[in-house]
């Protein structure tokens, strides 16, 4: 029984000193610079062929399958946040190649409390991307409670050979709140 016991207890603290229960704080930032930085990302396949992979030359994620439908998640490490303040989360996306439409990918930005799809409850962003240049993404947000929280990226839809690809997200704290729209029909 005490064997069993040190043998948790070692466990554990490896866990914790290698950083697999660390939670990461505002400001965040994750650039793909490394494989390692990619894989503390949960890769969630729902549908499809293939899951999200990490571009080596790039340094950068991206997403491509054969062709059909798919449902793929990429879920970050959970970060603190705080409830009654503004977060804006920015990102970069582009297609490898929008020579065609049948190329173009539906992105879904999601958070929630876990690292899971089933936590993954509040969308942030969807966008239908249809370009090949990286361009920078911005949702804003809050959460109703504090703790920890991931953000779920989440490809959605018809796919085909073409890549999606994802890299420098960032969380930050934002003093500037969107207007609410108004006339919206």
């Amino acid at each position: 029984m005490q064997m069993k016991k040190y043998l948790l207890l070692s466990l554990m603290a490896a866990l914790a000193s290698a950083g697999a229960w660390a939670q990461a704080s505002i400001p965040y930032s994750e650039t793909f610079n490394t494989r390692d930085a990619f894989n503390q990302f949960n890769r969630v396949m729902v549908a499809g062929t293939r899951s999200w992979s990490y571009n080596a030359s790039s340094k950068l994620a991206e997403y491509w399958s054969t062709t059909g439908q798919v449902d793929q998640w990429l879920i970050s490490p959970q970060v603190e946040l705080e409830a009654g303040k503004t977060y804006k989360l920015t990102f970069k996306t582009g297609l490898e190649n929008a020579a065609s439409s049948s190329n173009y990918k539906d992105i879904y930005v999601y958070v929630g409390a876990d690292s899971t799809v089933a936590a993954q409850t509040k969308e942030l962003f969807h966008e239908q991307i249809q370009s090949a240049l990286m361009a920078t993404k911005t949702a804003y947000f809050g959460v109703d409670s504090d703790g920890a929280y991931s953000i779920g990226f989440r490809i959605f839809g018809q796919s085909n050979y073409q890549s999606l690809r994802l890299d420098d997200i960032a969380i930050e704290e934002s003093s500037v709140i969107p207007a609410k729209v108004a006339d919206l029909t």
